[in-house]
């Protein structure tokens, strides 16, 4: 029985199998009406097969789901569904596709006219109707599916990972428009392997082999782990806690450790090269009267891991293409491990990785036998083989995986094979285009282990990537915009090119406080995270003040506010922002 009419979606002891695999292990869930509810887990935890039950494309084994207080196969009509993989037609535009998924579930004509009109308005799409679906960028594509779904208007949606492969601004536009839905009491639970979205949930559970380990806000799991993070300078060297494990943070280095008063010594070598391994200088790259690059200066040194950050359709892919070689430029020099002009010879090929963004590998083979073809791409010799392919599927935590057919395994498995072949010779330089997109939280710093220790051992790294947590790892970055950098330093450097403050408010409603911030104040300087309201203020005096007055004015109380540090992904939205 369902205990309150605030609770839509009540799942009870919930048990699901595939085979011999245990896909769901006696779950439970309740989730209230216009809460944003995540699901936050690895590749395999049990995601997907929980949104096939709750969607009503499978049933489970056993145990109770309700939603609406129906069986999920009865309220389809109320449930919409985002998949991992797009739903809509690449050669119709995007009123085209909007019609379809109108006919489709018989959505009156007016009625259509109405909600197109305002959800193309709510994800910023009104001017770009026309254009056809395959020419959109990562996130006007999954703007265009979730107004596909929005289209019937679903009482609840249930989003697998939708904002993967997508830049920071489009993210951070992406959770806006899910924060007005739920304000529009649309009940929402999302898979993401983002965490820095998981602190935008109002409710989280940490999935594991099919289990739920703990359900809670963001706020509370955090506070309750029994393990601190702690900040080393790296020129300190020096720990003063029980150390569990450690992760390179920028300049630093982040310890885990319990929470005790021991004392221990953590000793660690900086290693430092002064020999370029990249160099761009002046590099342009045009494709008819389109400029996709424009005067692009950068130099990597032997040792160092240079991130290449940006929206879609900033330049990054063209840029990393022509530094490797496999895109000619229009105009610039280009400096590659010692080359300058034919940088396709066999004998400098031999001496790189590269990890396209594409999936690159034979899905009708298995890990196993790409790796082999990779061996033989990249003159592995023979009595070499065994034992770096031995080596890569240690690093890519897939130890025992090997005879798996390719092509059915899950994305962030996909990727970490990839990355795998990439690095398979060691190359002196490596170039990864976006390695951890749709990545889970434990690989992705398997990931950045990895490429820690190849700068270490004196790899030259370049690495696109839009999650802009993971950039803090990087020794250098560069910031792109239309073509051109825009800042360019350490990520400590890059962050004080930022002026003002960043406030942190916490108040009641905060749904609707910030709703009304955001018609007061610039939409881009302002951001729900979960509970917690983060604003960007050149005048945090005044600003705060008038906040308090808006928000008393309006009956919302106003518990606390203070200033934070401002991260890299606020700098990156306020450089772009005021760019435009």
């Amino acid at each position: 029985m369902i205990n309150s009419i605030d609770e839509v979606v009540i799942i009870k002891n919930l048990h699901k199998k595939y085979g011999n695999i245990q896909a769901v292990k006696d779950i439970s869930l309740t989730v209230k009406k216009g809460e944003i509810f995540g699901l936050i887990g690895p590749d395999g935890a049990g995601k997907t097969s929980i949104f096939n039950i709750l969607s009503g494309i499978t049933s489970p084994d056993s145990g109770e789901v309700k939603t609406f207080e129906s069986l999920p196969s009865n309220s389809r009509q109320k449930i919409g569904y985002l998949t991992q993989q797009f739903s809509f037609y690449n050669d119709l535009s995007i009123n085209e596709n909007l019609e379809f998924a109108a006919k489709v579930r018989k959505v009156p004509e007016e009625t259509f006219k109405e909600r197109r009109n305002k959800y193309l308005k709510l994800m910023n799409l009104e001017d770009f109707s026309d254009r056809l679906a395959g020419q959109l960028s990562g996130g006007m594509r999954q703007k265009l599916a979730l107004c596909c779904v929005l289209i019937y208007q679903p009482l609840i949606l249930l989003l697998d990972e939708p904002t993967t492969g997508v830049d920071p601004v489009s993210r951070r536009d992406f959770w806006d428009v899910l924060s007005s839905l739920s304000a529009e009491d649309i009940t929402i639970i999302i898979a993401t392997p983002y965490l820095d979205e998981a602190e935008r949930c109002n409710r989280i559970a940490l999935v594991y082999d099919g289990l739920f380990e703990q359900i809670g806000t963001p706020a509370k799991i955090r506070n309750g782990l029994p393990l601190e993070s702690v900040f080393v300078d790296l020129l300190k060297k020096k720990a003063t806690k029980t150390v569990i494990n450690a992760f390179p943070y920028s300049k630093q280095v982040i310890l885990n450790t319990r929470k005790t008063d021991g004392q221990n010594e953590m000793k660690m070598t900086v290693r430092d090269s002064n020999d370029n391994a990249i160099g761009a200088y002046n590099l342009c790259k045009t494709f008819d009267s389109f400029v996709a690059v424009k005067n692009v200066n950068l130099e990597v040194k032997y040792g160092e891991v240079f991130g290449l950050l940006g929206a879609n359709g900033a330049g990054k892919t063209t840029t990393v293409k022509m530094l490797c070689g496999l895109l000619s430029a229009t105009s610039g020099e280009i400096y590659l491990g010692g080359e300058t002009g034919n940088l396709r010879s066999s004998g400098l090929r031999q001496r790189i990785g590269y990890m396209s963004q594409k999936f690159t590998l034979y899905n009708d083979l298995t890990i196993l036998e790409n790796l082999k073809f990779y061996c033989g791409v990249y003159s592995v010799p023979q009595k070499e083989q065994s034992a770096k392919i031995e080596w890569v599927l240690n690093a890519s935590g897939l130890e025992g995986q090997e005879n798996l057919l390719t092509g059915l395994l899950p994305g962030g498995w996909k990727q970490r094979v990839s990355f795998g072949a990439s690095i398979m010779h060691e190359p002196e330089i490596l170039f990864l285009d976006e390695p951890t997109s749709g990545v889970d939280p434990l690989a992705r710093r398997m990931f950045w282990q990895t490429i820690t220790d190849l700068a270490q051992r004196g790899t030259a790294i370049i690495v696109i990537t839009h999650y802009l947590e993971e950039a803090e790892n990087c020794s250098r970055m560069a910031f792109m915009d239309d073509g051109q950098i825009i800042a360019q330093g350490t990520p400590n450097e890059i962050k004080n090119l930022q002026t003002g403050s960043l406030v942190e408010i916490i108040a009641e409603r905060p749904q609707q406080a910030y709703l009304l911030l955001k018609k007061t104040i610039e939409p881009w300087k302002t951001a729900l995270f979960g509970s917690r309201i983060h604003v960007n203020t050149e005048k945090p005096d005044e600003e705060i003040c008038l906040i308090k007055s808006l928000l008393e004015s309006n009956n919302i109380k106003l518990f606390s506010t203070s200033e934070i540090p401002f991260s890299l992904e606020d700098v990156f939205i306020s450089l772009i922002e005021k760019r435009q």
